[in-house]
This record gives structure tokens, sequence and C-alpha cells, in this order.
């Protein structure tokens, strides 16, 4: 709904940048927090595509 302009949402920059029909609002506070998990099977460890991946994910979500 909020893509098509019925509401709010909280959203990671990034993500909302990317779609211009989204304005971003500053409410002079904090966003919410909020925890993401990334799991893999324990063989994968080593997988340097995964390596990148997570490598990745953590800079964009602003955590690295």
């Amino acid at each position: 709904m909020w893509a098509q302009g019925a509401g709010f949402a909280v959203l990671p920059c990034p993500l909302g940048d990317a779609n211009k029909r989204l304005k971003r609002f500053d409410l002079n506070e904090a966003p919410p927090g909020r925890d993401v998990w990334l799991a893999y099977h324990r063989d994968l460890k080593r997988v340097a595509r995964l390596r990148a991946l997570l490598d990745e994910t953590i800079s964009a979500l602003g955590e690295g």
C-alpha cells in the first residue's frame, strides 16, 4: 500500500532511495531498530560467494 501512496513504511535507506515513487520523511528521531539474522549451512562457511554476499549485506545495512 505504501508504494501506491497509502501510508508510511520504515525501510532501509538503500531500498527506499531506489524507489523514485517514495518520499523520505525526517521524523527528527532515530528509526526503530530491527534485528536481521542471516543463516547458512556450516558447510558453506568457506565459500567465497557466500562471504561476498554476507559482506555486501552487512555493508548495505550499515553495520559494517
